[in-house]
């Protein structure tokens, strides 16, 4: 059954509530701007989605960020936080705040930056793309957790595999849809599970250190 306890939440999910929240603001102060519930490519482009040559020409990095928490739709966003509540709960489970928002972070930066490097060394590609969303750090998230089924086995490994074949068909509706970004996703998982990588390296290496 769906937990509506808000406090509860908040305190067992601290980094993905405020994900959720920050996305659900910004998603009504876009309907408040264009007085609409469905964005199209230039309004959502206009508040800080991502577009790899508007980056380049106008300096606008603040979007490799921001585009994130901007969704084109009510369906959109209600998607991306539904599958960001059940991982994000998961994993708080397992990270303290420090970490998942490191984790959270590197997903976010590495969805667009990954593909704006990509864009700077292709010389030009994805540049007639608009993106936006949180599906890119839901992709980190599930990153994390193969980064965790890699170095831990056990009870990770059994969450990997049972959500690989859902990932899977994502990857590829993402490849047959082209509104969705097959690229933002695979580089907000490729951060995710890097950024878990290093951190449980980390604290391994530490965990030496101190016994």
């Amino acid at each position: 059954m769906f937990d509506l306890d808000l406090k509860k939440i908040i305190k067992q999910s601290p980094v993905t509530s405020v994900l959720i929240m920050i996305s659900v603001m910004v998603y009504l102060l876009s309907v408040i701007v264009f007085h609409t519930f469905q964005l199209d490519s230039l309004q959502a482009l206009a508040i800080g989605a991502y577009n790899p040559a508007y980056v380049a020409y106008y300096n606008n990095f603040l979007s490799l960020l921001l585009s994130n928490f901007i969704h084109f739709g009510i369906l959109h966003l209600l998607m991306n936080c539904y599958s960001m509540y059940g991982l994000g709960k998961f994993l708080e489970r397992v990270f303290d705040i420090k970490y998942m928002s490191v984790i959270c972070l590197c997903s976010a930066l590495s969805t667009s930056g990954l593909q704006y490097v990509i864009y700077l060394l292709s010389g030009g590609y994805g540049s007639n793309s608009v993106s936006a969303g949180m599906s890119g750090i839901v992709f980190g998230m599930f990153g994390s957790i193969g980064a965790l089924a890699l170095m831990n086995k056990g009870v990770f490994e059994l969450v990997f595999k049972s959500l690989a074949s859902q990932v899977f068909i994502l990857f590829a509706i993402s490849l047959i849809i082209p509104n969705i970004s097959f690229m933002g996703h695979l580089c907000g998982m490729i951060g995710g599970f890097v950024s878990t990588y290093i951190i449980l390296q980390y604290k391994n290496k530490s965990n030496r250190l101190v016994n």
